[in-house]
């Protein structure tokens, strides 16, 4: 998987651009609840503005230019910035087959550590690394998971379901 540089603000209309090339791109996006005077309104959020995720194993050199000649595409990251197989599966966890997520599944074992469930039963492995969750918060029942990218810490909240 490979992460590109785009300008904040275009990632989904970059995320078509680039699927209308044939690649495979990734734009995690998540359910926020604003409050507004006397009602509530739910938007859908890029989770990591500024990044799209590029899914694909190797890329040629004439890959790399047709995706890099794209509008709004400010570059690859190096490859010393590219993510390990446990943030790639979060990264795809959270993409939840390009729909924004609403809530986490998480199982809490017997020592109260939160377990994260994959809701693709189509893998051998439903659940993932607890590695990436940075804090739990019982009362609120949110979750925060911690991703370097670009050599920048990226927190993400998001409201969890117990199973």
């Amino acid at each position: 998987m490979f992460v590109l540089k785009v300008v904040p603000g275009t990632e989904m209309v970059t995320k078509k651009l680039i699927e209308d090339k044939g690649y495979k791109a990734l734009c995690p996006r998540k359910i926020k609840t604003l409050r507004r005077k006397y009602r509530y309104t739910e938007v859908e959020k890029v989770i990591f503005t500024g990044y799209l995720f590029l899914d694909i194993e190797l890329i040629s050199d004439k890959d790399y230019y047709k995706i890099k000649d794209i509008v709004n595409v400010i570059g690859f990251l190096d490859s010393k910035h590219n993510l390990d197989d446990i943030d790639i599966k979060y990264i795809q966890l959270l993409n939840n087959n390009d729909k924004a997520i609403d809530k986490i599944l998480v199982f809490f074992d017997e020592k109260r550590k939160a377990i994260v469930y994959n809701l693709d039963s189509s893998k051998s492995n439903n659940y993932l690394n607890t590695r990436n969750v940075l804090r739990v918060n019982a009362r609120d029942k949110t979750i925060t998971f911690s991703f370097k990218i670009d050599n920048l810490d990226k927190n993400v909240t998001f409201n969890y379901e117990e199973i």
